[in-house]
């Protein structure tokens, strides 16, 4: 073979090697998938302020409030994305006389006018016009203890803020007609329905038939349904109630206050509650939508003499003893009450108390015995004692004696901070419930802690404190089927909510992989490469033969 055939052999040999090479890419690794990642600024296009062109009635020398919200569209040059930027926005009123707008939108109605209202980022800007009137009569229509009404509502659609699985895209708070209720929704929160089903609306609507309002509370708010009735968040949402001074009952504080709603057609106080007595707002977790409104406490004063400390408690004839008397009102209201001082069946002396709902105080009674002996307090039925010593002689020999002991006061047990977290699970989801236990007594001793969950025992644990120790607690429970569960630990009271277990979710599909192994096309291509050069050289065999 000559350097020519050579040389025409490799030729065609590379051609035949290239006609043969199968179309299939090689294969990338799992982070090489031959897309590449972009990233562009995103550019403001326009403004828009909601709603639009608002009005308000005030009563006279009065306020009111309106919220306005501002959107934005972005831009990368080829999309369009939407963005909330309420908080982002420089606020402006044209008219302050009017009405003023602070940085989060919230406007407040100051006197009978229009202003307007404006919005603006970088070089963009958008406005609204907002109305002020003044009420011909009545005043503020945000209470009432019967709820009366029923007319005003809210009903807003969420299929523009929610994915087909519920889950909201954007930060959302959603108002009342009256703007005295709202919910504030988190990005990522999903909510269903009562089916478990993607929820497409909520209302909030003023009721005015709802169950009896329990002893010992009032209604300071309107009662809202607010629905539909036992749809879900998941995380909960904050519930946020308005409330009024005026509407609160004379001698109750704010920290009174509690939302409830209805359950089983009775009325439920919801814990963890939060009153700010500045803002006059009140809000709550919520986990379902029910029928909802404010209450405040209103149990009559009620006067307890928790201690009486006499100091000293052994004294010698016309020395002072301070008698000091620990008083706390179990109430709700505020109350005042006389107090008198009784030592051996003598009244000595009265003392007017005045506290509020909750409230504790330490009075001193001060008096001089002239002569010696043992003397019994008694004040409202709380006893204690002192005693004066006999004088000594003139001349007499002191006589030494020891020291009597004092009586030791015996272990007294206090259950105090029960928490229960989390305070809503799924059927067989763990709670967490632990509570502080703590010796109040003089002596060391042991007391049992016992868990009772709807009134039936579920554990017991047994602790042993010395005087002024603190130990706390914790069991944990499960509840496996839907439903409120009562907690009850020596008397202290709470509970937790088991909620339908949400809908299971199908698995996205996945592309298969694919079954040829990497090296097969490798395979093919070397099989190729050997049967060219096999039939080059059979048919060169025949050629040169021939010759």
């Amino acid at each position: 073979m000559n350097r020519l055939t050579k040389g025409l052999l490799i030729i065609i040999l590379g051609l035949v090697c290239l006609v043969a090479l199968p179309d299939t890419p090689v294969l990338a690794g799992d982070d090489e998938k031959g897309i590449t990642a972009s990233v562009t600024v995103l550019n403001l296009i326009d403004i828009t302020v909601t709603p639009v062109n608002q009005s308000i009635a005030i009563p006279s020398g009065g306020t009111g409030t309106k919220q306005f919200y501002a959107s934005g569209n972005y831009t990368d040059g080829t999309d369009t994305f939407p963005k909330d930027i309420t908080s982002s926005v420089n606020w402006t009123s044209s008219n302050t006389t009017v009405a003023t707008i602070d940085a989060s939108g919230l406007a407040t109605a100051l006197a009978a006018g229009t202003t307007t209202i404006s919005a603006s980022l970088n070089d963009k800007t958008d406005n609204t016009t907002l109305t002020v009137t003044i009420q011909s009569s009545g005043g503020d229509d945000g209470g009432g203890g019967g709820g009366g009404g029923g007319g005003s509502s809210d009903t807003t659609s969420l299929s523009e803020y929610t994915t087909s699985e519920g889950k909201f895209v954007v930060e959302a708070v959603v108002k009342s007609a009256d703007g005295k209720v709202w919910m504030i929704i988190p990005k990522n929160t999903v909510v269903w329905n009562r089916n478990g089903q993607r929820l497409r609306y909520l209302s909030i609507k003023e009721k005015d038939v709802y169950p009896n309002i329990p002893a010992n509370r009032k209604l300071i708010s309107l009662v809202y349904d607010i629905g539909p009735n036992g749809s879900t968040f998941r995380p909960p949402v904050y519930l946020v109630f308005k409330y009024s001074d005026a509407l609160i009952p004379v001698g109750i504080k704010g920290d009174k206050l509690v939302i409830a709603t209805v359950q089983d057609d009775r009325w439920v106080e919801i814990q963890g509650c939060t009153v700010d007595t500045v803002e006059k707002t009140i809000k709550v977790l919520i986990g379902h939508l029910s029928i909802f409104a404010v209450m405040a406490r209103t149990a009559e004063a009620s006067f307890e003499i928790n201690e009486i400390n006499i100091t000293p408690s052994d004294i010698n004839p016309d020395e002072p003893v301070n008698i000091g008397v620990t008083i706390t009102n179990n109430g709700d209201m505020a109350g005042s009450k006389n107090f008198t001082l009784k030592v051996n069946d003598e009244e000595i002396q009265t003392q007017t108390v005045t506290l509020d709902g909750g409230g504790s105080l330490t009075i001193s009674f001060t008096m001089t015995p002239g002569a010696s002996g043992e003397y019994t307090v008694d004040v409202d039925g709380i006893q204690a004692s002192f005693t004066v010593n006999q004088p000594e002689s003139e001349g007499a020999v002191a006589e030494v004696t020891e020291p009597e002991e004092e009586p030791v006061e015996p272990a007294r047990f206090d259950i105090s901070d029960l928490s229960i977290t989390p305070s809503e699970v799924y059927p067989t989801g763990e709670v967490t419930i632990s509570t502080l236990v703590q010796n109040v007594g003089g002596s060391e001793g042991s007391y049992d802690v016992v868990l009772k969950i709807n009134g039936i025992e579920e554990a017991r644990k047994s602790v042993t404190l010395g005087p002024g120790a603190s130990e706390t607690l914790s069991f944990t429970a499960t509840g496996d089927s839907a439903g409120d569960y009562n907690i009850d630990i020596n008397g202290r009271t709470g509970k937790f909510v088991v909620n339908p277990k949400p809908p299971a979710t199908t698995p996205a599909e996945t592309e298969p992989e694919s079954s040829l192994p990497s090296w097969l096309p490798l395979v093919i291509i070397f099989a190729g490469m050997i049967f060219i050069v096999a039939v080059l050289i059979v048919v060169y065999r025949v050629f040169y033969k021939s010759r």
